[in-house]
């Protein structure tokens, strides 16, 4: 049996949205082997729809796999957009950026900027014009920061006012 997925993954209105591109599933050979008192009967049956529970089954992988794709799409996109660090300060986690994808890692690039609580939208601060990330050359690493110096600005704005 073959599975393939073909997945996108964008940035929407600050929460990354996952949508399935292309997904099909192909079985070669399935066996299926009955014993017991009428199993001859059966396995005649069997073999005479071989064709049709191929395509079934075919269809029921890809359906639940379209099935799981949606939920885990919700589930990014039910991502909070702001974490809470204080009663007076969030941390603005929307993404900026569609994600860069490498053969061996995921970036995310998120606002990362302080706000106040007491405001209703998250203003964005997000500076274009930043300069690039720091990559991680070593590959055993499991996860790399890096902080612009407006995420520290922010910071120290909002609790100096």
């Amino acid at each position: 049996m073959q599975v393939g997925l073909t997945l996108g993954l964008e940035t929407q209105k600050g929460t990354l949205k996952l949508s399935l591109v292309d997904c099909g599933c192909y079985v070669k050979d399935i066996s299926i082997k009955l014993d017991g008192g009428a199993s001859w009967l059966y396995q005649g049956m069997i073999n005479a729809f071989e064709e049709q529970i191929v395509s079934a089954v075919e269809n029921a992988i890809t359906k639940k796999l379209k099935e799981g794709i949606s939920k885990l799409d919700s589930l990014l996109q039910s991502l909070p957009k702001e974490i809470p660090v204080d009663d007076h300060a969030s941390l603005n986690i929307t993404f900026v950026d569609n994600p860069l994808l490498t053969s061996s890692s995921i970036e995310f690039d998120i606002n990362g900027l302080f706000t106040a609580r007491k405001k209703a939208s998250i203003p964005n601060y997000y500076n274009s014009n930043l300069q690039p990330p720091v990559f991680c050359s070593d590959q055993s690493k499991m996860l790399g920061i890096s902080l612009d110096e407006a995420v520290l600005n922010s910071a120290s704005a909002l609790y100096y006012d």
